[in-house]
């Protein structure tokens, strides 16, 4: 499989870092993370995903990331967001001051 540019949206488990919590906070944040991950995936079986977010040579990678295959809500096909911007027409350039045209 050659690596392709995906989206990667999850379901992550957390930590909270609170000292204490109440029973109201737990029932209003019991549920995982939902996170989207953009990058080249490298490998798709049944135990999971492994991306990469850094495309460094030919054929290697590095930032992998990897999600167990029952995290994962989703995977598309990369999209750029926008067209490629056309660099401006600045037409024929201008001599530089102290310089004659030939």
């Amino acid at each position: 499989m050659t690596p392709r540019l995906v989206v990667l949206t999850w379901a992550d488990s957390w930590v909270d870092g609170a000292a204490e919590v109440s029973l109201k906070d737990v029932h209003e944040t019991h549920k995982p993370w939902v996170i989207t991950t953009v990058g080249w995936l490298l490998l798709q079986d049944g135990e999971g995903v492994s991306l990469a977010n850094e495309k460094t040579g030919p054929d290697s990678y590095r930032g992998r990331t990897f999600v167990p295959a029952g995290d994962i809500i989703s995977i598309k096909p990369y999209r750029s967001p926008r067209k490629p911007r056309r660099a401006p027409d600045l037409g024929d350039p201008e001599p530089a001051a102290g310089t004659r045209p030939d």
